[in-house]
């Protein structure tokens, strides 16, 4: 029963914790282990890593009370690592790490093995685990890794009470110290910023007036759209499809029941539905009377089957439709894109709300951009923030939407993340919008992006000129990290078939970018810690030459 409920309705069974700390694995044990490459991009990516962190994120997923046990969580993420870097499929990122001894040793195997970590139908579980917000969270940490974030707090809500309210009395004592002492007027609770509090609430302000530390870093922001790999939509293509889609409907429930199949005239159908399409250039009539054609057939599939759906229901009390689940979706959108088609041939346009453009995934949206080489593109709106180099998904839609709205909510994050609002906000002229503007000018951020005229740069002196400039460019920055992840990591064909699976690839696709972001830092930082090393032993070698020359200078 539960394998049926599992395949009719995609019900993902419960599973159980499988991991092991990262810390206290063996040794990649193997007859080539001291021929493994310790500069192996594989090798260096998976000692760098915080895997404890991350696997805690998808951990979160499962149950530790109940189910079967899981699949390592270190192999996991590494497959989806692996998968998304060498932009490889599902069948062939199994195959590729059981043939390379690196990928074995990044994926967290004690040793050579020549058996499948797991089943490459996996993914699409994995893929409905982990969602956008999980690959936030794990960019999140390996920006607390680098040392951008701080650390989480371990203590609980009640000692953070505890610790608040002894920091005020402390605060409160030094005011009185610097009163009693004569250095400045004694204002309870935060001294100048005390006294506006106390003259709001004079002024019959409920809210009390609290300092915000001072806003830092700067935060860039921008919208793409990441294509879904469909075909190309056109309406008599899309009808032709979904005539076709009944067709074999009607099979099936024919062929279940052992009835005569009806009438429908597909040999017809396909006829003219050819050649309407091998026409290089068609005419508005030619479009208009194909798309009218395929109208009538797909009208009169969708009746046969409603009368063979009734006929069958008198005849048997315990009638089922002999469908997947698959089925049903196709059927539910092909009756979706009749009525939408009808409604656009009678009243003669070309627009309507919520436009399906694919049969298969009818979740895609057009969504007009306005590029030079794509004026429509077929996929879900993505709108991004960069922060220190690593990108997060603000906002996911697969409904076209204005992007201007996204700029206070990654505002918001950004304060939640770091503490503090950013110092400036670099983004293009749709987020200039008037609400914004008071927004950033309530929380003292700088919006930049928009090109100023003369007369504001005149104002300005060298040094702002100069920095206003290296801010606006700075909004490229973002720009290639959208060519990045389509023209690198293929963020343009996006292959899952469904919207929450789509949206994990597409998520999945941003993290790994990150971690090549974190992987460089890493090998930054470290060559930066050889530099200052170099420098106090130099300074130190130098201190005591100076020493054994003039040992009354006393140096230290």
């Amino acid at each position: 029963m539960q394998e049926f409920l599992k395949e009719r309705f995609k019900i993902l069974a419960p599973v159980m914790i499988n991991y092991q700390s990262q810390n206290q694995l063996s040794l990649f044990e193997t007859p080539f282990e001291q021929h493994l490459d310790k500069n192996n991009r594989w090798v260096q990516l998976a000692d760098k890593l915080p895997w404890d962190d991350l696997i805690k994120i998808y951990n979160k997923k499962l149950r530790s009370d109940f189910g079967a046990p899981s699949i390592n969580g270190r192999m996991v993420i590494a497959a989806l690592i692996v998968k998304h870097k060498l932009n490889l499929s599902d069948r062939e990122v199994i195959e590729m790490i059981k043939e390379n001894i690196y990928m074995q040793y990044f994926v967290g195997l004690s040793s050579f093995t020549t058996k499948e970590i797991f089943h490459h139908t996996e993914f699409v579980h994995i893929r409905k685990r982990l969602q956008t917000a999980d690959f936030n969270e794990m960019t999140e940490e390996l920006m607390r890794e680098a040392g951008i974030l701080p650390q989480l707090e371990q203590s609980t809500g009640k000692d953070n009470e505890n610790a608040g309210g002894q920091n005020d009395n402390d605060s409160s004592a030094e005011d009185e110290q610097k009163h009693a002492a004569g250095d400045a007027p004694y204002t309870p609770s935060g001294g100048q910023d005390a006294a506006r509090g106390k003259a709001a609430e004079q002024r019959g302000e409920q809210k009390a007036y609290e300092r915000q530390p001072d806003n830092k870093g700067a935060m860039q922001l921008d919208a793409t759209v990441a294509d879904q790999k469909i075909k190309y939509p056109n309406d008599v293509d899309l009808l032709n499809t979904g005539r076709e889609e009944t067709d074999r409907l009607i099979d099936i429930l024919c062929g279940e029941y052992a009835l005569t199949r009806p009438r429908t005239y597909r040999k017809v159908a396909r006829m003219q539905y050819l050649n309407f399409a091998k026409k290089k250039n068609k005419t508005f009539k030619q479009i208009r009377k194909a798309r009218k054609q395929q109208l009538q057939f797909l009208k009169r599939n969708l009746k046969r089957l409603d009368e063979i759906i009734e006929r069958v229901q008198q005849q048997n009390n315990t009638f089922r439709l002999p469908f997947e689940h698959r089925d049903l979706r196709i059927l539910w959108a092909v009756r979706l894109v009749y009525a939408q088609q009808l409604q656009m041939h009678n009243e003669n346009t070309n627009r309507i709300d919520d436009r399906i453009v694919s049969i298969y995934q009818p979740y895609v949206r057009p969504i007009m951009r306005g590029k030079a080489r794509h004026k429509v593109e077929f996929g879900s709106k993505n709108g991004i923030s960069l922060q220190h180099g690593y990108v997060l998904l603000e906002k996911l839609s697969w409904d076209a939407y204005n992007e201007c709205n996204d700029l206070q909510a990654a505002a918001n994050n950004y304060n939640r993340m770091y503490g503090y609002y950013p110092q400036w906000i670099i983004a293009d002229s749709i987020y200039h919008t008037k609400a914004n503007k008071t927004f950033c000018q309530q929380n003292h951020i700088k919006l930049i992006g928009k090109r100023l005229s003369k007369r504001a740069l005149s104002k300005m002196t060298s040094k702002e000129r100069k920095q206003y400039r290296e801010l606006h460019n700075s909004r490229n920055h973002v720009e290639g990290k959208f060519g990045q992840g389509k023209n690198g990591y293929e963020l343009n064909e996006i292959k899952a078939k469904y919207a929450n699976t789509s949206a994990s690839w597409i998520a999945a696709v941003y993290f790994v970018m990150n971690i090549l972001v974190f992987a460089g830092s890493s090998f930054l930082s470290f060559f930066y810690w050889v530099y200052c090393v170099l420098q106090v032993i130099r300074m130190k070698i130098r201190t005591t030459s100076l020493q054994n020359i003039h040992p009354g200078l006393g140096l230290s």
